[in-house]
């Protein structure tokens, strides 16, 4: 868990579908972030 840029819990949540990335504003981890977006949409798939 990483407290101080939060990046470990931001993406967690997101590849668990309970956020999305913020395309609006430009910030140094969107590309992590959509990627996490892509990997919980594969998970997601794959479950159903």
């Amino acid at each position: 868990m990483y407290l101080t840029n939060r990046l470990f819990i931001n993406r967690k949540m997101i590849e668990m579908r309970l956020a999305v990335a913020d395309r609006a504003q430009p910030h140094r981890y969107l590309e992590r972030f959509i990627a996490g977006e892509e990997a919980g949409r594969r998970k997601g798939n794959a479950e159903r």
